[in-house]
This record gives C-alpha cells, structure tokens and sequence, in this order.
C-alpha cells in the first residue's frame, strides 16, 4: 500500500529529481530572458546568458540537495507531505489528490491574505505606520506582457524552493531537537521573525506566530503541494497589480493575475472532482 501511494518510495528517487533540476534550471533562465534588456550585441547577451544561466544552476543545485536530503526523512516521519507533490513530478498531473491539495493551498492562501490585510486594518485604526508591501515587482509587472510573464515564472520557482527550503529546515530541526513539536515550536519562531516588521503592537508577535502555524499546518497536514501553491497564491495578489476599478490604467494586468488565479482554482476543481458531478441533484 505504501510504494502505491508514494512513488517516491519504489526507487523511483531519480525521475522526480530531475523533473525538478530541469524546472527549476530552465524556469530560471526563461525568466531571466524574459524580464532583460536585449542589446544587439552578441557578447553582451553571451555574457548574459552565462550568467543567468549559473543562477539558474545555483537554484537547481539548492533544491536537489534539499530534495535528496529531506526525502528520506520526510518518507520516515511525514511520507503523506509528499504523496501528491510525487504524483504531479510522475506526469499525473489529472490526479484527484493534486487537486485537492491544489485547492487546500489555495483555500489557505486566501486566509494569509486575510490575515495581511486585518493586519493593516487594525494597525491603521491605532495610528501605528505599518511596512507596506513589496511595491517593486508590481511596478515591473506593468511595464508589459513579457515583463509580467518573466514575474509569474520567477514566483513559481522562488514559492518551490521557498517551499523545499521551509521542509528542509523542519526537518533539520527535528533531526537536532528529536522532538517534533519543539522543531515545530522553532521553527514557527523563526518563520514569524520573517513576518514582522514596522508594527509596534504588542499582538504583533502573536500575529506573525499565527501566519506561520497556518504555514506549518499546510505543511505538515497537506503536504508540498498545497504549501507552494499556498505561497504562490500570496505572491499573486501581493506582488502583482490587482484591482477592480475598471478605470484603472493597469486594469489589463490586473484582469491576467485574476485569470491565473481563477485558472489554478478551475484545475483544481475538475482535477478533484475526478469526472464526478460537483451538484447532484435529489
């Protein structure tokens, strides 16, 4: 039972491995094309094509030694984090299970920005000055198409490897400490020191404690998957122009990033439902 839901687990280590090194090496230097300034100088763009290109292997590199370092114990202490995240790497892209935690991520990246957003809120109505948002890859975004594609690529990779990197670190932690729930206690301490920032309450802390209990809990119950596309999910309405007024000069942009979300959320809809009606009728 356990090799049929856990392809990992066959020996079949080496193909979801190089499914991810060649993700994440050609993802990489398709964004780094994508978003440049292109002259008509042949040793210019050769020099930069090496060097996107030895940042690509750089990430490829860091997620294969995540990967071959965290799997076996992921396999040992929490084999079902990574039951879809197999699926999908084995070109079962139309598995129910994918879409389930496609949408668990999804369902929880609605809440984190939830969250971001009652933070502002309440930190407003106290006159504290709150640190806003990374402004600098929406103004990118809107430059053009070829800019705002280059951003969708660089976010798929950088919430994949955030993603790798935050499974990594727990299970350092578990490794160190032997107990689960004080390498969970840590590990959340230091993931809310990231979420802070620029608030003075003296719920801030508790706040940044909760974002990352919500992360650890899409980890731990609902596996990689879910994680990613939870991260990818606040990337795209945090850091992509998003708007409703229709008057907007950036409105086109903003119609593209909801479309992608709305597309994610369709895939993950019909990929569950596994053929089955979503509506049956008495």
């Amino acid at each position: 039972m356990f090799p049929e839901h856990f392809p990992i687990a066959t020996g079949t280590t080496s193909s979801p491995l190089a499914a991810v090194r060649r993700l994440i090496a050609i993802g990489g230097i398709l964004w780094g094309v994508l978003r440049a300034h292109h002259v008509p100088q042949p040793v210019d763009e050769w020099m930069f094509l090496l060097i996107i290109a030895g940042w690509s292997l750089v990430w490829a590199g860091f997620a294969w030694v995540i990967y071959i370092s965290l799997e076996p114990y992921m396999r040992k202490w929490w084999p079902h984090t990574l039951i879809s995240w197999a699926r999908l790497l084995a070109g079962r892209a139309r598995d129910p299970l994918v879409g389930r935690d496609v949408l668990v991520g999804l369902l929880a990246g609605v809440v984190f920005v939830a969250l971001l957003i009652l933070r502002v809120e309440i930190y407003s109505r106290f006159g504290v000055p709150v640190r806003p948002l990374d402004q600098w890859y929406s103004l990118e975004a809107v430059r053009s198409i070829r800019y705002f594609l280059g951003l969708v690529i660089y976010f798929s990779l950088d919430t994949l490897n955030f993603a790798l990197g935050a499974l990594g670190t727990l299970l350092l932690l578990r490794v160190a400490v032997r107990s689960t729930w004080l390498s969970a206690a840590i590990w959340m301490v230091i993931v809310a020191s990231l979420n802070l920032g620029g608030g003075g309450l003296a719920w801030d802390l508790p706040f940044g404690l909760a974002l990352a209990g919500l992360v650890l809990a899409v980890l731990l119950r609902s596996g990689l998957v879910s994680a990613a596309v939870m991260l990818l999910y606040i990337d795209f309405m945090t850091r992509l122009p998003v708007t409703l007024d229709a008057g907007s000069w950036y409105i086109a942009m903003s119609v593209l990033t909801l479309v992608l979300v709305g597309a994610m959320t369709m895939y993950g809809f019909v990929v569950a439902l596994a053929g089955q009606r979503a509506f049956v009728s008495s």
